[in-house]
């Protein structure tokens, strides 16, 4: 039996399998936040896909060749490509697939949901991979997010996610990954905020973009960025952006969109809601005593806390 679970019903016992990420929304949860439900997928699924398919000792094999930290980038981009190749050619276990099947349809989402990965005890304070592992928003069915769970496992392996471990010298082989399933939420703006400013300690920063969080990440869209006043939330400094484009959902995924006359041009979070966003952020970093970064979205509810 793999071990998944609520995100609701997890704690900060459950990062050991679940990842922090997960254990994290657990926690927000409980202590009142809009966190949208989902389910979390212990990485010992991840570990039975590789070993009982054979995976396991293909890597192996092409780990052996060469000393992982001796290895250039070229030859790491070789092997992060020969790898997913595998992972793309290798059907699931029918005892593994029949297992999510019914972790999925129990947790019984009712529309999409994002299927993110989730780091175990490498992603830490010191060293995150933040971005380094692929994630998949807008996805529908059982079948689909099957699909997407391999693909998260996939990038466990991707030339970015070796090199970063390459950097800090850790050994691939010992990396384990998780994954979040998790109810889809269409914000009308989406951004990133961090309790302490990476440039000043003093200041809570602010970056956000109209539509779907993606489109700042991968670079598409241009954020706007709020410098706030770290005790009171009043914004300091507000730093615009030429947002023309949004990235929203499609009924097969996301795509980029011309923005209508009224949000080109505008920011993307008023006053009252910048000021609700510094309460929650400012939250987070009181429940988990240190700073954080907090991954948002604006629905017409309010804030919404993705991770």
């Amino acid at each position: 039996m793999i071990q998944t679970k609520s995100l609701r019903e997890l704690s900060g016992e459950d990062a050991a399998w679940a990842g922090s990420k997960a254990a994290r929304l657990g926690q927000l949860g409980r202590a009142g936040m809009s966190v949208p439900a989902g389910l979390a997928i212990g990485a010992d699924a991840y570990w039975h896909f590789v070993e009982s398919t054979g995976l396991l000792t293909s890597i192996q094999l092409m780990l052996h060749r060469k000393t992982f930290e001796d290895m250039r980038w070229e030859e790491l981009w070789d092997l992060a490509l020969r790898v997913r190749s595998l992972f793309a050619r290798t059907s699931l276990p029918p005892d593994l697939r029949d297992e999510l099947v019914r972790a999925l349809r129990k947790q019984a989402f009712t529309g999409p949901v994002a299927v993110r990965s989730a780091g175990l005890s490498e992603d830490s304070q010191a060293t995150s991979f933040a971005g380094l592992h692929d994630s998949f928003i807008n996805v529908r069915g059982v079948d689909e997010i099957i699909e997407k769970i391999v693909l998260v496992w996939a990038s466990l392996w991707s030339d970015r996610a070796l090199l970063y471990r390459q950097e800090l010298g850790l050994d691939p082989w010992q990396s384990r990954i998780a994954v979040i399933v998790q109810e889809f939420v269409d914000g009308l703006a989406s951004g990133v905020a961090f309790s302490r400013s990476p440039g000043a300690p003093d200041e809570l920063l602010v970056e956000g973009v109209w539509g779907l969080n993606q489109g700042m990440v991968d670079g598409t869209v241009p954020p706007h960025r709020w410098h706030l006043d770290l005790q009171s939330g009043r914004v300091k400094q507000s730093v615009p952006a030429d947002q023309t484009r949004a990235l929203r959902p499609t009924s097969t995924g996301v795509r980029l969109v011309d923005l209508p006359p009224d949000e080109r041009g505008a920011a993307p979070l008023r006053d009252d809601q910048l000021k609700a966003l510094h309460e929650i952020v400012s939250g987070v970093e009181a429940l988990f005593e240190a700073p954080q970064d907090v991954e948002w979205t604006l629905t017409e509810s309010g804030v919404v806390v993705l991770q």
